[in-house]
């Protein structure tokens, strides 16, 4: 939803820009020679010459300059101008163009850019005279109305009210008909009036996250829209008139309540993306098909059971997400999308993979997580194009020896999915970055792990391991390695050959101590060894220079050694809940030090040294310092 408004956003700013204006710096097209102008640029007269004294000469200014001057005060006065916030030069005597927020051209206000500005109320009827105003911009604010007069803004291009309170539009909205770009996201609008079926230059619409439980059949009138955003509202149904939206390309309607689609739907010959995820669909119109330039489909978090066969004709689709339905089954006819490059199945019920699903040879995308799986056909290894595969939270006791084609896999997740051992096919996968085996029950690691040569990210949280092997230093692309929640309890001093290393999750084990090699992963940045059995830290751990974050809660330290006062880089240091009953005072050393928390130690005080650090601390004793 954020991303919708952030992208309309992006796009008033850069009409902003185009107009000259930057909120907080007032711009006007009027005075194109002030730009060049220097700040010695009225030093002109010899070093004999005295300046006139005489009073400038003030041009009396035009009925509609009076107008809009009189519109923009009003706006100051009615929506509570004193607590704005950032404006702070209006209703001066100099031109209104030069009031913060207010851009011109050829002398008129064209620009009017107030967001998060703390507006408050009602916006005035004189806002109607401003009949210049080509970009009304008043997101995220507490604005209650627009009056009837904005009907009058004839050049207007933009309307954004997005992130205010309103609850209705007037009908002379419709009057408006240079209008391009539509937004009122995030507001409590309940309907929209008829009128809206007017706006015949309307090209993009945008109205997440309001209260709206139906649509006019008007809105099949705005030819022109390419864009139409009702995500996060209240809708049970679309008209029909939906279908006349011949220039549509993008129709969000997540997170709503509809139950089913008109048969209309299929007349959107431009439609490229369908966003429906989060209703209550139990069925899709078999028009569907009829979609032929669709490229995303969403349907996740439906109550679909299966979707039509004719799915299989959207030729063109490269992105279809289903997960989160209750599909007893998958039409045949899905093989038929060869298009297709990501498949969503995620927590769909599937007990088997639906053999046409090997048929999708451009797929590089395929998760099926969450689901009753026990096994994968052979036939998986025939997805040469596959470069994400995401299996964890099955019942896998094992994957088909197939599985090592997938000569381009980059991701393979496994987690959750009852393994324990590696599948030794895994191995294989010479392209394998991203791999996660998390919450699984594996006991030990086959020596051939060493040979994923372009691996990035091992995730093995939440399994029995007891050691590894000392093949795993051969990873030496690995950048991410995490091992909390094991029983390990110890490190193979081979480890310290992960020179690519910048974060190493040892916590939740039961390790007593630490090899000294440790303080050879010099690129080594988030180092987390919370709630095991420590009583020590090896010196070497000065050598760890690039350390950004070390976590040590939950141990059993006794003492730090004073190297620990070395790692300049140190930004984060957790001690709490230890056996601590001083600190040396080296630990003052570290000057980039943030945060340190010292809570659930049996300290008494702290060194003169460490209470004379800028840095938060967290620690029990109070006063901490002087004692």
């Amino acid at each position: 939803m954020a991303k919708t408004c952030r992208s309309m956003m992006a796009l008033l700013i850069g009409v902003a820009a185009l107009l000259g204006a930057s909120c907080g710096t007032p711009a006007s097209t009027d005075t194109p020679m002030a730009a060049s102008a220097t700040p010695d640029s009225t030093a002109t007269h010899s070093p004999t010459e005295t300046p006139t004294t005489e009073s400038p000469v003030v041009e009396p200014t035009s009925p509609s300059e009076d107008a809009e001057r009189a519109a923009l005060t009003a706006l100051y006065e009615m929506v509570g101008g004193d607590g704005w916030l950032h404006l702070d030069n209006w209703l001066g005597d100099g031109s209104i163009c030069e009031w913060t927020c207010v851009t011109c051209t050829d002398g008129h206000v064209a620009l009017l850019y107030l967001p998060d500005a703390d507006l408050r109320g009602a916006i005035p009827p004189e806002i109607g005279q401003l009949q210049s105003l080509r970009s009304l911009v008043l997101f995220e604010n507490q604005l209650t109305n627009l009056p009837p007069e904005i009907g009058q803004l004839h050049d207007l291009e933009t309307l954004c009210l997005a992130y205010n309170r309103l609850t209705s539009l007037p009908p002379e909205i419709g009057q408006l008909q240079s209008l391009h770009h539509l937004c009122f996201d995030y507001n409590r609008l309940t309907s929209l009036p008829p009128e809206i079926g007017q706006l015949q230059s309307l090209q993009v619409l945008n109205l997440v996250s309001n209260r709206l439980t139906s649509l006019p059949p008007e809105i099949g009138q705005l030819q022109h829209l390419t864009w139409l955003s009702l995500l996060g509202n209240q809708l049970t149904s679309l008209p029909p008139e939906i279908g006349q939206l011949q220039s549509l390309q993008t129709l969000h309607l997540t997170d709503n309540q509809l139950t089913s689609l008109p048969s209309e739907i299929g007349q959107l010959h431009d439609l490229e993306a369908l966003h429906l995820g989060y209703n209550q669909l139990t069925s899709l119109p078999s028009e569907i098909s009829q979609l032929q330039n669709l490229r995303y489909l969403d349907l996740s978090g439906n109550q679909l059971t299966s979707p039509p066969p004719e799915i299989g004709q959207l030729q063109n689709l490269e992105t279809l997400f289903l997960g989160g339905n209750d599909l007893a089954s998958l039409p045949p006819e899905i093989g038929q999308l060869q298009n297709l490059r990501s498949l969503g199945l995620s927590d769909s019920q599937l007990t088997s993979l639906p053999p046409e699903i090997l048929q999708l040879q451009s797929l590089q995308t395929l998760s099926l997580a969450g689901n009753q799986l026990t096994s994968l056909p052979p036939e998986v290894g025939q997805l040469q194009n596959l470069e994400s595969l995401h299996l964890g939270g099955n019942p896998l006791a094992s994957l088909p020896p197939e599985i090592d084609q997938l000569q381009n896999l980059r991701v393979l997740g496994l987690s959750d999915s009852q393994l324990t051992s590696l599948p030794p096919e895994v191995n294989q996968l010479q392209t394998l970055e991203w791999l996660s085996l998390s919450d699984n029950q594996l006991a030990s690691l086959p020596p051939e792990i060493g040979q994923l040569q372009s691996l990035q990210v091992l995730n093995l949280a939440g399994n029995r391991l007891t050691s590894l092997p000392p093949e795993v230093s051969q990873l030496q692309t690995l950048e991410t390695l995490n091992l909390s929640g094991n029983q390990l309890t110890n490190l193979p001093p081979e480890a310290d050959q992960l020179q690519n290393l910048w974060s190493l999750d040892l916590s939740s084990n039961q390790l007593t101590s630490l090899p000294p090699e440790l303080g050879h992963l010099q690129n080594l940045k988030w180092l987390y060894l919370s709630d095991n059995p420590l009583t020590s830290l090896p010196p070497e751990i000065n050598q760890l220079q690039n350390l950004r974050y070390l976590f040590l809660s939950s141990n059993q330290l006794t003492s730090l050694p004073p190297e620990i006062g070395q790692l300049r880089n140190l930004r984060y240091l957790d001690l709490s809940g230890n056996q601590l009953t001083s600190l040396p005072p080296e630990l003052s050393q570290l000057q980039n030090l943030e945060q340190l928390h010292l809570s659930g130690n049996p300290l008494t005080s702290l060194p003169p040294e460490v209470c004379q650090m800028d840095v938060e601390v967290d620690i029990d004793i109070t006063p901490f310092c002087g004692g």
